[in-house]
């Protein structure tokens, strides 16, 4: 018997044996079907962002207007922009010292603006090494068609124009030098510091009113958009064309439109 039972039990030994290699093993690729690669979900193109304004001669980009609305700029030239006249007169203190008169005075470190109602506004400059407290205020003369007196205003890193209303005393601040529409109902501010980043890189749009200068609309470029607005030029009293440098050297200046009626019109 024991013989016996020594064969049947060998036997359900390889029988159990030869049932398991014959199941499919899990971790083998051998045997399992050929699945299909997915495809790959369609990429949308990236989008030229607005404020990258970087345009080829027949591209036309948009600015964000806060209303929301979105200022067109077309394409212009170097040959257009030239034919307008310089923004910038000769803003040297001396000279709008000479040309405004005795009512203005410099002594010193101090400034001397008259106001209405023979009062004065005093501005003293420090020029110390502490860069907390250093500002110098320089004489530039007056806001064309505006009741406001101009002063530069140097920091120890950067700069601004100082708008000083000449009876109310209220100082509002431009980013660079305002450029006056040929009508004299509006001002413009253009600046562009890519390399500091000190002052702002941006436009400013500015009203001439009765009552004073209001700033209605500014647009400040981001950092790292790699371009700015250096200088513009009124073509006529509601269009500026904006010369724009780039940081990349081996790009050379673009000229755009921008039509102002967008902003002006309610």
């Amino acid at each position: 018997m024991k013989p016996i039972v020594n064969w049947l039990l060998s036997a359900l030994v390889l029988t159990a044996l030869g049932a398991c290699q014959s199941q499919p093993s899990e971790t083998s690729t051998n045997s399992l079907p050929a699945q299909p690669t997915p495809a790959l979900p369609a990429t949308k193109p990236i989008a030229r962002r607005a404020d990258e304004l970087n345009w080829p001669v027949d591209y036309v980009d948009t600015l964000q207007h806060k209303q929301p609305k979105h200022l067109r700029l077309t394409p212009s030239s170097q040959a257009a922009f030239a034919q307008l006249p310089e923004a910038a007169p000769d803003t040297s203190e001396s000279h709008c010292l000479r040309v405004t008169g005795p009512s203005v005075r410099r002594t010193g470190k101090v400034l001397t603006l008259p106001l209405c109602q023979g009062t004065r506004k005093l501005l003293t400059y420090d020029q110390t090494e502490n860069p907390d407290s250093s500002i110098r205020y320089t004489f530039a003369g007056t806001v064309s068609g505006a009741n406001q007196w101009l002063v530069a205003t140097t920091l120890w890193e950067g700069f601004y124009y100082t708008l000083i209303d000449r009876c109310s005393d209220r100082q509002q601040y431009a980013w660079n030098y305002p450029v006056p529409s040929p009508d004299k109902k509006f001002f413009i501010s253009a600046n562009s510091d890519l390399d500091a980043h000190y002052t702002p890189t941006g436009l400013q749009l500015w009203s001439i009113t009765p009552t004073g200068v209001h700033k209605i609309w500014q647009r400040e470029w981001p950092e790292d958009a790699g371009n700015g607005p250096t200088e513009v030029r009124w073509q006529n009293a509601h269009t500026v064309l904006i010369k724009q440098e780039f940081l990349a050297d081996s790009i050379p200046p673009h000229y755009v439109a921008l039509d102002l009626n967008q902003l002006l019109k309610p």
